[in-house]
């Protein structure tokens, strides 16, 4: 086992917890968060009965009260536009319409309400935490979710006729064979990036779709990408808080459209890897890889998710922390004690 707990210089942070059988990782990522939902008072057709996970079901007819209408988080270049959810809506709808029985059917409505399902993220960005600067790479793993399908879309902030300032792809490759330049993807939306596939996909069949790309972040939201130094040391840090639309303005990835009612709940597993200087430590979701050494006296962090993870939830903080390493011991199931290694980075 290992467990990993990372403070944000800032001194604003928030439990992210990761668990597996032989596994358990703490991500300290922001304090703040907002739950979007519908407008909407739905009747619940539930029968009294007691459900394991959520307890006693309300009885049949039973009407919930509205939920309220959310604000998304706004920065510059941005439209200042209300918005009703990021598919909380779809999500409590199916949880009804199943008659609070979350089968696999339900949780694929609720995971998946586009034309793709996305399975796996790669990103593998180079930052510097004294220079706002991000370059890299997200390798997306998806499958399609209809018959015929020819065009993806992802997100990405970058600069166009309402968003002041963003990144620049450089090429977009395609199952890793085929490579179009950047010039080839389209606009859609304000974040919305387009590509045509190499061929068309029914439902069920993988793809993989690289965006190769840099640029200089905005912070946006609630400071999706925060970048100084702190009032203890006043050594440089940098770290992300993407909720709930602004994954998109730090890596390419699939999301909803900002300050929209998109698709943000679908899930991913991810490798997420960091080059930064080895002064520093970067921190990130899941359990740590490895750390190998770079040229020009970089480190590159990898860390790895197997926790099927909403795109604005992965996050990184990067600073010359403070590491402490403690042995956590804990009981067994079977009786007897467990161990694991805890890392404290402050």
């Amino acid at each position: 086992m290992c467990l990993a707990l990372c403070l944000r210089p800032t001194g604003v942070c928030l439990n992210t917890l990761r668990r597996r059988p032989n596994i358990l990782t703490v991500a300290i990522a922001s304090v703040f968060g907002i739950s979007f939902a519908a407008n909407a008072q739905v009747e619940r057709e539930f029968s009294g009965s007691i459900d394991s996970q959520i307890g006693v079901m309300p009885h049949a007819h039973t009407f919930m009260q509205p939920l309220p209408i959310g604000k998304p988080g706004r920065g510059n270049g941005d439209t200042q536009t209300s918005c009703k959810g990021c598919n909380k809506e779809a999500m409590y709808k199916a949880f009804i319409a199943s008659r609070g029985q979350q089968d696999k059917a339900v949780q694929m409505l609720a995971d998946t309400p586009s034309d793709t399902d996305i399975l796996d993220n790669n990103f593998d960005i180079e930052i510097n935490p004294a220079v706002a600067f991000i370059s890299g790479s997200n390798t997306m793993t998806l499958a399609s979710t209809v018959n015929g399908l020819t065009q993806f879309t992802f997100r990405l902030r970058s600069a166009n006729a309402t968003v002041a300032n963003g990144y620049t792809i450089s090429s977009v490759v395609i199952n890793g064979t085929t490579t179009l330049p950047g010039t080839a993807v389209t606009t859609v939306g304000t974040y919305g990036r387009s590509v045509t596939l190499d061929r068309a996909y029914n439902i069920g069949e993988q793809f993989t779709v690289k965006v190769n790309y840099s640029g200089t972040p905005v912070s946006v939201g609630f400071g999706s990408f925060v970048i100084g130094a702190t009032a203890m040391n006043n050594l440089p840090f940098a770290c992300n808080l993407s909720e709930p639309y602004y994954s998109a303005s730090v890596w390419p990835v699939k999301d909803g459209e900002n300050a929209q009612a998109g698709d943000n709940s679908d899930k991913s597993t991810a490798t997420i890897s960091i080059t930064a200087p080895s002064a520093y430590k970067s921190v990130s979701n899941g359990v740590l890889q490895s750390i190998t050494p770079v040229a020009g006296g970089k480190n590159k962090t990898t860390w790895r998710t197997n926790i099927p993870t909403a795109s604005y939830l992965f996050c990184f903080a990067i600073h010359a922390y403070n590491v402490y390493d403690y042995t956590y011991n804990y009981p067994l199931p079977s009786g007897g004690t467990g161990s694991m290694p805890f890392q404290i980075n402050i």
